[in-house]
């Protein structure tokens, strides 16, 4: 038929000319092979276009379109069928153009089908519901391992499949047991003493307290690091011992009383840690429901969190915890980081601002920021740790001889190397230690090229207070910045613990023990303090803080203060007063 002029129209194209093409054409023609299960189980679009303007069409004979058919709306082209006598029947026939086959007003339109389909819904609504073999594990599987799927209001409806469809229960009774889900910023619980270490105990042991799911932060698998000779370890070995304690979480190791620690790892598809499925970080809410599910922590549950948790912003739009606390230990946004991460923290910071129900801070200056939040603080400095023992100093710094002046802490920031430089050159027979973490190579090597200088690498806590027990004098020679003016340092809580004296730098957040320090400035000023101190410690010995100001200071008290705001506040929320 070269009088037939056609047009081809590529996929990526056919959407924006379907309805236009539609209704210019003489013919639409639908080929179809009538062996297709698809052919056998659904009506054409284009079929429904082309009738809804009165332009003739030309259909594969199959059951889905016998009804159309048969109705004079569309003509079939059947098996043995010539194409091109058909597409002169066609073209052949009358056509009102701009006007709809009645077909498609009585059957395909959405007037005609609206009433049909409410019918529908409501006959469905009115029948007892029916539940397929598969249907239960197929919504299990969405709504655990696809969050988002299954709204709000689909997992209401089949509660009666799914083992908890629904977020923790709306409502805290404050004189019942509270489940505490516990979410910590970072991969090192355990491993330093760290203020939610000390609170997450203290926690424990309160009779308020039912169950305490404790997580850190998401992380991906491929971080895990193993060292290969546990007899040598590098001086940084943070990475083998939070793999290691990593791997007692996720198994079930690192359970205590009625705390419960998981970590969750980011994976891609295929990837697997101890014969499990690793997952996307999309699936870490999903990871947190289901860890509550299995501990039976869906009642009387709130959440603690330590910003900033990557990852629970989602998981509260997911479980939608009924009472927040927040607590604040450090301002992450004084921290040098790429825009991106800077502006992915700020939005943390908002989300927790507009989420938080209890928010506690470890220092003034935090305090003061969390104000401009529109928050109302809780100022809960550090406390001292008054369930351990006075360890036995380590060997490792007994037999270092001369005085030890010691550090522990991160000095990969705010640490002043140029003053602890100055300290060894100007003393070489004092011993100083350094114990923590420290990777810039550039550092490093200055401070191993001093002899009388010691670096340790990363203690665990009860090793690292066994080494600080061999300690002489202590020092704190931070730089102050607006990071170092948002901490409230815990290593001076230790120090003052066991007894030593300190000396340090003019920082920021130190009232508590403030005058039971000293202060100093510069090398001289270092060196003239530190000989001040050894010569009373030579004299009078280690001067330990006073029982009642050791009671004021600790963890348990400091829980103490929290629990009573918690309470107060709780109670205050779920009677509807706030």
């Amino acid at each position: 038929m070269p009088e037939v002029n056609h047009v081809l129209i590529t996929a990526s194209r056919a959407d924006f000319f379907s309805s236009l093409l539609n209704a210019v054409a003489d013919v639409v023609v639908l080929l179809q092979d009538h062996d297709s299960p698809i052919t056998q189980s659904q009506t054409p679009a284009k079929l429904t276009d082309a009738i809804a303007v009165g332009t003739p069409v030309l259909v594969t004979e199959a059951g889905p379109v016998a009804d159309v058919i048969a109705s004079g709306a569309a003509m079939a082209i059947r098996k043995g069928d010539i194409l091109v006598h058909r597409l002169e029947a066609a073209l052949a026939a009358d056509r009102q153009s701009g006007h709809a086959h009645p077909f498609f007003a009585n059957e395909m339109s959405y007037e005609a089908n609206r009433p049909r389909a409410l019918q529908a819904i409501a006959a469905a609504h009115a029948a007892p519901p029916r539940v397929y073999p598969d249907m239960p594990g197929l919504l299990s599987f969405l709504h655990r391992e696809m969050p988002g799927v299954l709204s709000s209001d689909i997992g209401t409806l089949t509660a009666p499949w799914l083992a908890h469809a629904t977020a923790p229960a709306p409502l805290v009774d404050p004189d019942q047991p509270i489940n505490v889900v516990f979410f910590w910023k970072q991969n090192d619980s355990g491993l330093y003493g760290r203020r939610q270490d000390m609170l997450l105990h203290e926690l424990s042991l309160r009779p308020e307290v039912g169950r305490i799911l404790h997580i850190d932060a998401p992380f991906p698998v491929t971080d895990l690091r193993v060292h290969t000779n546990p007899m040598r370890a590098p001086v940084n070995a943070e990475g083998p011992i939070i793999a290691a304690t990593t791997l007692a979480r996720m198994t079930g190791l690192a359970d205590e009383g009625n705390i419960h620690r998981r970590s969750f790892l980011i994976g891609t598809p295929g990837q697997t840690m101890l014969g499990r499925p690793v997952h996307s970080h999309e699936s870490f809410p999903n990871a947190v429901e289901a860890w509550m599910d299995d501990l039976d922590m869906r009642t009387n549950c709130i959440a603690w969190v330590c910003p900033v948790v990557q990852g629970f912003e989602q998981v509260q739009q997911r479980l939608r915890f009924p009472f927040v606390i927040g607590d604040y230990i450090d301002d992450q946004r004084c921290w040098p980081m790429s825009e991106q991460r800077r502006r992915k923290i700020e939005q943390n910071y908002r989300f927790m601002a507009q989420t938080v129900d209890v928010a506690i801070t470890n220092c003034a200056a935090m305090q003061e920021a969390l104000k401009q939040e529109l928050l109302a603080p809780l100022l809960v400095p550090n406390g001292i740790d008054m369930r351990a023992e006075m360890p036995v100093a380590a060997r490792e710094i007994t037999r270092l001889g001369g005085p030890v002046i010691g550090y522990c802490g991160n000095m990969d920031d705010r640490f002043d190397f140029e003053l602890v430089e100055a300290l060894a050159q100007a003393r070489p027979q004092w011993q100083i230690v350094l114990i923590g973490k420290l990777s810039r190579p550039a550092h490093r090597e200055r401070m191993t090229a001093l002899p009388n200088v010691h670096l340790l690498g990363i203690r665990p806590y009860d090793q690292a207070r066994a080494c600080i027990a061999g300690f002489d004098v202590a020092i704190v020679p931070h730089e102050r910045s607006d990071l170092s003016d948002r901490i409230n340092p815990l290593k001076v809580y230790v120090y003052r613990a066991l007894g030593l004296p300190v000396v340090a730098t003019d920082i920021a957040n130190l009232d508590d023990l403030r005058d039971d320090l000293t202060i100093a400035e510069g090398a001289d000023g270092f060196v003239t303090a530190i000989e001040a101190a050894l010569v009373r410690v030579a004299k009078q010995g280690r001067r330990f803080l006073p029982t009642d100001l050791r009671a004021s200071l600790s963890w348990q008290n400091r829980m103490d203060t929290i629990w009573s705001e918690v309470d107060q506040r709780l109670r205050s929320k779920m009677s509807g007063s706030v």
